[in-house]
């Protein structure tokens, strides 16, 4: 037997997963995110010629 979940009930999940996420998880992600931004950021800084 399926049943289909109403769009309020998956509202209501969707929100549920997202608090189980705990902050020092999204500090961790927001941590290795930027590092690779800065990384990439280092590579095209130091391949780029100086503008003058």
């Amino acid at each position: 037997m399926t049943i289909l979940a109403s769009p309020a009930s998956s509202a209501r999940r969707a929100t549920r997963l997202a608090a189980d996420v705990s902050a020092a998880d999204r500090l961790i992600l927001l941590a290795l995110f930027h590092h690779v931004d800065l990384d990439g950021l280092a590579r095209v800084t130091t391949r780029t010629p100086a503008f003058g």
